[in-house]
């Protein structure tokens, strides 16, 4: 059986109309940076500190974060691996596959290397260990920890163990800060077009309880991790 003509069309039609792949969905994380001016100083305040809630960043913190991962996104052949050498527990206590991958695909093209916990039965929970115990042996093993856990009270326990830094990839019904600097960074020049930005921390605290949109935790898991790092960056 023979093809449509306008099958062989379709195939045969020149690409050159479609955007070049160095510039396609660069448009808006180009302009932010070009309206904001770049700080880096209200990111050594949270450096080497958990993550435990989104309302713990203020404006200008959420804005540099911002920033920071439109230059990541727009320019990754000129950012280093600032994460080598370092390893991540990914500790996922609850099913997840889209959070748990970002952070783990985020931290391998840093550099840096995983270990993951994808099982809680496969920990010593399963023998009667407590997570303040769990805790104090991760200080050991890693650089930084990423916890999923249905039960709201965990990442505090874990904090209270922990003398390496801590991120809340979700923690039940409570909070999930980094899909919720996700969607602010998605959404950044919606809210605000002019280079002040004014309207984000008039809207921070409103938006928040809503905000459900994976990613930007690779920036935030760098600027935690050291503020040496952080200062080196080109």
């Amino acid at each position: 059986m023979s093809r449509p003509k306008n099958r062989d069309v379709e195939l045969n039609a020149p690409l050159e109309d479609e955007p070049s792949l160095d510039t396609q969905g660069f448009e808006r994380p180009r302009e932010l940076m070009d309206h904001v001016d770049e700080d880096l100083s209200p990111l050594l305040e949270i450096s080497n500190r958990p993550v435990v809630s989104a309302h713990q960043f203020d404006r200008d913190q959420i804005v540099q974060l911002a920033r920071l991962a439109a230059r990541y996104e727009t320019q990754p052949q000129v950012i280093n691996r600032p994460l080598t050498g370092k390893i991540l527990i990914s500790a996922f206590y609850e099913p997840s596959t889209r959070t748990r991958l970002s952070f783990e695909s985020a931290w391998h093209r840093l550099g840096g290397d995983v270990m993951s916990i994808t099982d809680p039965l496969s920990t010593g929970l399963a023998k009667g260990e407590s997570l303040f115990d769990i805790g104090e042996m991760l200080n050991h093993y890693g650089d930084v920890v990423v916890l999923r856990d249905s039960n709201e009270k965990s990442i505090y326990e874990l904090v209270e163990a922990l003398r390496i830094p801590i991120l809340n990839a979700g923690n039940g019904m409570d909070e999930h800060p980094t899909q919720a600097l996700a969607d602010v960074y998605a959404e950044i020049d919606r809210l605000e077009k002019s280079p002040t930005l004014g309207r984000l921390y008039t809207q921070y605290h409103e938006l928040f309880p809503y905000l459900m949109f994976p990613g930007l935790g690779s920036i935030l898991l760098v600027v935690v991790l050291s503020s040496t790092r952080l200062r080196a960056l080109p």
